[in-house]
C-alpha cells in the first residue's frame, strides 16, 4: 500500500506533530506560571477553594508565589523565574 518514501513522510509528520504537541504543552505551562494561574500554586488553588491553604507547603509563607516553586528544596531544577 505505502512505498518506503511515503512511509518516511508519515514518520516525519508524526514526529513533527509530536514535537508541536510538546511545545504547546510547555507554552501553556509557561503562560500559567507567568499569570499566576497555575494549579501548582497554593495561592491560586486558595482563590478557587478557600478551604485550601494559600501558604507554601515547604516554608509555610504566604502567598505561595511562582518564585517559591523554584526555591523549593523538593523541586531543585536550577531554573529561576527569569528563565520563564
Amino acid at each position: 500500500m505505502f512505498n518506503s518514501t511515503s512511509r518516511q513522510v508519515v514518520v516525519v509528520v508524526v514526529v513533527v506533530l509530536g514535537v508541536v504537541v510538546v511545545l504547546v504543552i510547555i507554552a501553556k505551562k509557561v503562560v500559567q506560571l507567568r499569570s499566576g494561574c497555575c494549579a501548582q500554586l497554593n495561592s491560586y488553588r486558595h482563590r478557587l477553594n478557600p478551604i485550601v491553604p494559600g501558604a507554601c507547603t515547604d516554608c509555610n509563607t504566604t502567598p505561595h508565589i511562582v518564585s517559591r516553586l523554584f526555591e523549593s528544596l523538593k523541586n531543585l531544577t536550577g531554573l529561576t523565574p527569569v528563565n520563564i
